[in-house]
């Protein structure tokens, strides 16, 4: 009973987000599709902000359940310990490579056009695209991996 529930809670908030970001998608790239400027617009702050918004909350709900984890079995949470510490390295060393170098942005007159939000920016996009890539490279080793075990 329990797992039941755990199950369907957790396949209920999946699709909710799911809806939410395709509604906040579409909103987005429709009005961009109609041809209006690409200014700071409300779609393109809502979309950033639900970005942030799914950022946090994978990043919370990965730490609560690696130090819940942790603090379950001490013993075999090295491994969860270097995948967080692993993460962190990453976004350090993305922060370094991103360009502090302000933009050229024609009529932008918001404040997050210095060197620390250029960085930032970069650092997640960074992240974002290596992250993309490992888990191709792991979803190919693993088909591939199963394919040779089937044939031996």
């Amino acid at each position: 009973m329990k797992i039941r529930l755990h199950n369907r809670l957790s396949t209920a908030v999946l699709w909710m987000c799911m809806l939410i970001t395709i509604g906040i998608s579409v909103w987005f790239y429709s009005i961009y599709a109609l041809g209006f400027s690409a200014g700071d617009t409300a779609e393109t702050s809502a979309l950033l902000n639900w970005l942030y918004i799914i950022v946090t909350v994978v990043i919370a709900v990965a730490m609560f359940f690696t130090f819940r984890y942790y603090i379950k079995n001490p013993r075999k949470a090295g491994k969860s310990l270097i995948f967080v510490a692993g993460f962190f390295f990453l976004l350090l060393l993305t922060y370094f490579f991103g360009s502090d170098k302000p933009l050229e942005i024609k009529g932008y007159e918001g404040q997050e056009n210095t060197p620390f939000w250029l960085r930032i920016t970069d650092m997640w996009i960074y992240s974002t695209a290596l992250l993309f890539v490992a888990t191709f490279l792991a979803l190919i080793g693993g088909i591939l991996l199963s394919y040779f075990k089937k044939i031996r």
